[in-house]
Order: structure tokens, then sequence, then C-alpha cells
């Protein structure tokens, strides 16, 4: 559970593939939601618990890419500037 934008968007890093509880009442990281790792629950107690519950019992596998990349583009991009 969260509200850090960061949080959010390390969850899909390959190392990590974790789902999340968004508390707010929106998130700028809709590729998260998209891709199945994040869920907005807003901000109600009720529904927080609601939704952790769900989470907890939600056996469906999380993708093994992330919607933000490989998580190797600082990589690509030295062997580009290497080569040139």
């Amino acid at each position: 559970m969260t509200d850090s934008g960061g949080v959010v968007e390390g969850a899909t890093s390959l190392r990590i593939r974790k789902r999340v509880l968004v508390l707010m009442r929106s998130t700028e990281r809709t590729k998260t939601i998209k891709a199945g790792f994040a869920k907005v629950v807003g901000t109600e107690k009720r529904n927080i618990l609601t939704k952790f519950e769900e989470a907890l019992n939600n056996k469906k596998e999380l993708s093994r890419s992330s919607p933000y990349g490989s998580g190797h583009a600082a990589e690509k991009k030295l062997r580009y500037y290497v080569r040139r």
C-alpha cells in the first residue's frame, strides 16, 4: 500500500513485481493499473481493507514485463555512445 508514484512504478520492475494498492483517489501511473500491478483504492478505511483482502487472495500471475521498459535503458545508451 502506498501513496507514492515512485513506489507504484518500482513495483513493476523485474526484481520486485508486486501488486500495489494506491491510497489515493487517482494516479498518474495508469500504465501500472492497465498492466495489473496497481489498483487505486482511495482513502476510505473500509474500502482499503476490502481491496487489501482481495489483493491477498488474487492468484493471477503478474506480467513478466514492466510497462515502463526493461530497466536496461542506461546500458543501451552507454553501448550506443561507446560505439560512436
